[in-house]
């Protein structure tokens, strides 16, 4: 899968950072940002 241990955790973490991103967006969006 991964070739080492850092950069599986790197694409995780920049992976739940994507996802707290695109929640954000929702959440500006559904209040009419």
């Amino acid at each position: 899968m991964f070739h080492t241990l850092p950069e599986a955790l790197k694409r995780t973490e920049i992976a739940a950072a994507r996802q707290k991103l695109t929640e954000l967006r929702r959440m500006l969006v559904s209040k009419g940002g």
